[in-house]
């Protein structure tokens, strides 16, 4: 003969199981949501570090970038200077011959004022007092 349930185990057995029914499915998505949702910050974390990375990079190019500019700068500077003294240097030789002997005195003033405003040289307004 079976035996017979009462009603109160058989409300808290159908809820129990009605829960369960519920509870399982919604236990299993989460725990795989939750799996995705690592997943997906992990995917985050990498594409985020892999931006910081790209930054990094960048950053060090224009760096660099600009450290060279600026020594072929300084590199053409220098060039330019060593052409511009030999071209005075052989200018003031040409002189020197054109007027038949060294120019001891006056070379360095020549020498000199090679590109200097009026009031820097001798002859400038400052002296023709």
């Amino acid at each position: 003969m079976p035996e017979e349930i009462g009603i109160v185990p058989a409300i808290i057995i159908i809820a129990l199981s009605g829960l369960l029914s519920f509870a399982i499915p919604y236990f299993l998505t989460s725990l795989l949501m939750s799996r995705d949702d690592k997943a997906w910050e992990r995917r985050a974390r990498r594409e985020r570090r892999e931006r910081e990375i790209e930054a990094t990079i960048d950053r060090k190019y224009r760096e660099l970038q600009r450290e060279v500019y600026s020594e072929i700068r300084n590199e053409i500077r220098s060039e330019l200077r060593h052409e511009l003294r030999y071209e005075i240097r052989s200018e003031f030789e040409k002189l020197e011959r054109r007027l038949g002997g060294r120019i001891d005195a006056a070379g360095p003033a020549l020498i000199g004022t090679a590109g200097a405003a009026p009031w820097e040289t001798e002859s400038g307004p400052r002296n023709s007092r």
